[in-house]
């Protein structure tokens, strides 16, 4: 096996893997959390998105580590940005939340069905920083149960807020290198979102560390089929794959990499370099020979 490749671990390190959220998730503050109207779909009646966020806002409120933005703040804002809270999609939503120092954002949409109940689905609060999500499941209510809807989502935000907590503490474990420890916190994350793109990313940098390195490349894997251009990930592969002598998936990774640098020089020759101390010299010259192309 050819030497590691060494990865500098430090908070720094920890910050881009896990984002501001998991973070500030050690500290004390609460962070701020956008919930506009829910979003009615075809003619259903908008009271009732109006509603239910009122009350999840109420609910959110009684967290110390969250806090929701008030609904005369979230009017003025939008205001400022010629729309209204009623137009607030997804997307403006997300935009909005980027540009009033909110850290956490929800997404939701409702039906009303024949029976007068509301069945309401693609809940989804958004990590605006790393533009990561936590589903929640889809919930159906009664004609006058916005309580139960806000609860249910409330309930499920509750386990993204242990996800949070575990996955700074992961982090912190991380960065003093105590393995076992960052490992078993990560695991709490994922059971908790599976989908975690940071979470998982960095439990197969843990897994590297460990030397588990099959273990490690199952889990970037796993990251890139959920964010096939995740940069860290795929130099990561790329390396692992060269140390395991399987330059042609090696190659691939490194030039996915590449696309999103096709011009940088320096990193292109620092590839090409892990390429040959992986053991692939032709492929770090190869690597070479297209970065001169380029600039051709």
């Amino acid at each position: 096996m050819v030497g590691r490749l060494k990865l500098t671990l430090n908070l720094a390190l920890v910050a881009l893997v896990l984002g501001p959220v998991a973070l500030h998730a050690q500290q004390q503050g609460r962070f701020r959390v956008l919930i506009p109207y829910f979003t009615p779909l075809g003619d259903a009646d908008d009271d009732f998105g109006k509603d239910v966020s009122k009350e999840l806002r109420e609910l959110i409120n009684t967290l110390p580590t969250h806090v929701p933005i008030e609904e005369k703040e979230i009017k003025d804002q939008a205001k400022r940005f010629d729309t209204k809270i009623e137009d607030l999609t997804c997307i403006f939503t997300r935009q909005l939340a980027s540009q009033i120092d909110a850290q956490v954002a929800l997404c939701a949409e409702y039906n009303e069905l024949p029976d007068k109940s509301w069945a309401v689905q693609n809940i989804v609060f958004w990590d605006i920083a790393s533009s990561e999500q936590f589903a929640v499941t889809d919930v159906t209510v009664g004609e006058k149960d916005e309580e139960m809807a806000a609860q249910h989502i409330f309930n499920e935000f509750d386990r993204y807020v242990q996800q949070i907590r575990a996955q700074g503490i992961c982090g912190d474990y991380f960065a003093s290198r105590q393995w076992e420890n960052a490992l078993r916190n990560c695991d709490e994350a994922l059971v908790l979102n599976p989908d975690g793109i940071s979470t998982r990313y960095l439990r197969g940098r843990i897994l590297y560390e460990m030397e588990n390195y099959s273990g490690a490349l199952v889990e970037i894997k796993r990251v890139l089929e959920l964010e096939p251009f995740h940069q860290e990930a795929l130099e990561l592969a790329g390396y692992m794959s060269a140390t395991e002598g399987d330059d042609a998936a090696a190659r691939d990774y490194y030039g996915r990499y590449l696309e999103l640098n096709p011009a940088n020089a320096a990193i292109r020759m620092r590839i090409a370099y892990e390429l040959a101390k992986a053991g692939d010299p032709v492929g770090g010259m190869q690597l070479i020979d297209e970065g001169l192309e380029v600039d051709a």
